[in-house]
This record gives structure tokens, sequence and C-alpha cells, in this order.
């Protein structure tokens, strides 16, 4: 039995590389990445649609200036300040008393009881805060857990107004 001849590894990647360069890929690593694995979405050339999309795409020079403005609108979130839309929630906690949520101004302001009483100490505003946090914070079986672990991710301030 005569002996098995060894491979030549490098021989052997430097033929993929160049097959794999042939065919328009950086390496045959690069090629194996992208078409194998699945991890990168080869997207067809062509006009992008929705909030990616560029006015070359589609040959103008400007795009709708009224989806513009809405989208701008909605970043923004403009509302009228005078809009009365805040829910008001006692809770049951021996640190948090109360909490009032408005949608509209994504805020929550909270009012606290240390040592089970009522005290000086400021009510706090917290600012951007969704819906679902709010709704996670009346659900909740601890609300100052809530407050420790979620909403004290959100900037917050004290609150300085009636």
């Amino acid at each position: 039995m005569g002996m098995a001849r060894a491979r030549n590894y490098q021989a052997e990647q430097a033929a993929r590389n160049a097959r794999a360069q042939e065919a328009g890929w950086r390496s045959y690593g690069a090629q194996r990445w992208a078409e194998g694995r699945g991890r990168v979405t080869v997207r067809p050339a062509g006009p992008r649609y929705g909030p990616t999309a560029k006015s070359s795409d589609f040959g103008t020079t400007d795009l709708d200036t009224t989806s513009a403005k809405r989208r701008l609108h909605e970043a923004v979130r403009v509302a009228p300040d005078d809009t009365n839309d805040w829910e008001d929630e006692v809770f049951s906690s021996s640190r948090v008393a109360s909490g009032r949520y408005s949608p509209s101004r994504r805020q929550l302001i909270l009012s606290w009881v240390p040592d089970g009483r009522p005290s000086a100490q400021p009510d706090y505003v917290y600012d951007d805060v969704p819906p679902a946090v709010w709704t996670g914070m009346r659900t909740t079986g601890s609300q100052g857990q809530y407050v420790n672990h979620t909403l004290n991710n959100f900037p917050y301030r004290p609150f300085s107004g009636a």
C-alpha cells in the first residue's frame, strides 16, 4: 500500500480565491459568507421606495413635498400644548404615590412616598415615555422596581410646574 499524498491546502485556497475573483467577489470567503450563509441579502438594483428613497431613484429632482412635510410633522410630533389628555393613577406602593401620563406629550409625572407618607420630595417628569411603558407601570406588581429597572432609562428631571 502506498503512502497517501498530502493535500496542499494553500494551493486549494488560492484556486478557490481565483475562481471567486473571476466571478466578481473579493475572495472565496466573502463569496461563501454572502451566498452560502444567508447573512447578506443582495438587493436587486432598482428604485427604492419609502423612507430610503432618493429623488434620483425616480428620475426627478425633488420628492413629493407633502409626504416630506408629513414625515417631518410625525418626527417632531407637533401637538398643541393645551391638549388635556392626562391619565391619572394612584398606586398602592411604598415608594410611588401616584402617576400622571400624557400620550400626546409622552411624559410621565411621578409623585413619591418615602417612609410611607407623602413628603416634600419633588415630583419627577420622565420624558419620551411610550404608552406601553405607562401600561407596564400601571400593571406591574412593584412600581418601585419598575422605576429602577425601566423608567430610569428615560430622561427625567424634577417637576417644576403645577
